[in-house]
């Protein structure tokens, strides 16, 4: 057993012990697992310990792993999920602090699930960590929208990375608490060397030789939410598919490259999903990142883009619409919508070298003032400040 770490000396900001429950973690990719270790790594930096559970079916068997500010359990997520948790309560007065000051349930149907009953059996309270896919998602589905209801009724607090996320629960639970805590992004870690630029350069070349194109760029997971297939209709419908080179890095679900494929007027590349130190230079050889959205949170590649100074093609989906001004940090358009977006982007190649360069000191900016990391992580202490400092117990019984 290993004690707790929460102390405040006089005069300093108070930390506690949380139990932080996700299923997107490192050494996963993909979006939320990058904003979970990054959020975890720098509060326990401020001083929080957190002990985090991850639950993935890769993981083999239940053990604790010390950490500076705490501990992370890998927790094998077993297809009896009921097992999977009442094994993890077993276990973890064993692997964990000896108390907690709240719980903290990081999306995912797993932590959704546990956090209610967790927090109620600890008798402390719980916060929900809403992202994008785990309330868009959840929310139409049978089984798991049971569990969001039950979580957000059982949680002191809900956060989430977008306004339309926020309105969306208040107005499914008019009691619940909700707050927008906008994603942040590290910015000493995205910021770019001589190196990333001359690679940036060789990757023009590769890709366009001496051509006067344009390199629009699509980074990440490109699963059907992020609306790759209008994109491309929209680009063909554009007229300037010929003026153009598509760059997709990250992986892309088969209807996506199939419809590649089946378009040979459209040039593109496609790059594997690539370790995070190894984007900068491909985002840098874009002259637009494009993020066209049905559905979304606030993407890390909206902040990663905005980080380098690149441009945006982008949906007003989630976050986007919150943070984005059209023509200042890109071109704007509709979700889902195939005439606003080709609009877009002939707007996108109509302006002149020097107007992009202002949109990327915009995107540069906006980056450095709203969505840095010190921003992010100073409103989740002030919510959970709020949320151990709550003086009347929250009883989470009469929500199960």
């Amino acid at each position: 057993m290993i004690p707790p770490t929460c102390s405040t000396a006089e005069g300093a900001p108070m930390t506690g012990t949380l139990l932080w429950l996700t299923q997107n973690h490192f050494p996963q990719q993909g979006g939320m697992a990058q904003s979970c270790d990054r959020i975890v790594s720098e509060l326990r930096r401020r001083g929080w310990r957190i002990d985090l559970v991850h639950f993935s079916s890769k993981w083999r068997d239940l053990n604790a792993q010390r950490k500076l500010g705490g501990v992370n359990i890998r927790c094998p997520l077993e297809a009896d999920v009921s097992h999977t948790l009442n094994r993890l309560w077993c276990a973890l007065p064993h692997l964990g602090a000896e108390s907690y000051d709240a719980v903290v349930a990081f999306g995912g149907y797993a932590p959704m699930l546990a956090g209610p009953v967790y927090a109620a059996w600890l008798q402390k309270p719980l916060s929900v960590l809403i992202r994008g896919n785990d309330f868009d998602a959840a929310v139409f589905d049978p089984k798991r929208s049971a569990v969001l209801d039950k979580a957000i009724r059982a949680s002191a607090r809900v956060a989430a990375v977008s306004r339309d996320k926020v309105a969306k629960i208040q107005r499914l639970w008019p009691g619940a608490a909700v707050e927008w805590v906008a994603n942040g992004i590290d910015l000493a870690s995205w910021s770019p060397i001589q190196s990333d630029y001359e690679q940036a350069q060789t990757l023009r070349r590769q890709r366009i030789g001496g051509e006067s194109r344009l390199i629009l760029g699509m980074f990440g997971h490109i699963k059907r939410k992020k609306g790759g297939d209008y994109f491309i209709d929209a680009l063909l419908r554009s007229g300037l598919a010929d003026k153009s080179h598509l760059l997709v890095v990250g992986d892309m679900e088969p209807t996506l490259q199939e419809r590649l494929e089946n378009a040979p007027e459209l040039d593109y590349s496609h790059v594997p999903f690539a370790d995070r130190y190894a984007l900068p230079p491909y985002y840098l050889a874009c002259d637009y990142v494009c993020i066209p959205s049905y559905y979304d949170g606030m993407p890390n590649v909206m902040l990663e883009a905005a980080a380098l100074g690149v441009p945006m093609l982008a949906s007003r989906a989630g976050g986007m619409a919150d943070v984005l001004e059209d023509n200042q940090h890109g071109f704007l358009f509709d979700s889902g919508q195939t005439d606003a977006c080709v609009a877009a982007i002939r707007r996108a190649f109509a302006v002149a070298p020097a107007q992009r360069e202002e949109m990327a000191d915009a995107c540069r900016e906006l980056a450095a003032r709203r969505l840095n990391l010190d921003a992010e992580i100073s409103r989740y202490e002030i919510l959970f400040r709020e949320v151990i400092s709550l003086e009347q117990k929250v009883s989470h019984l009469h929500s199960l």
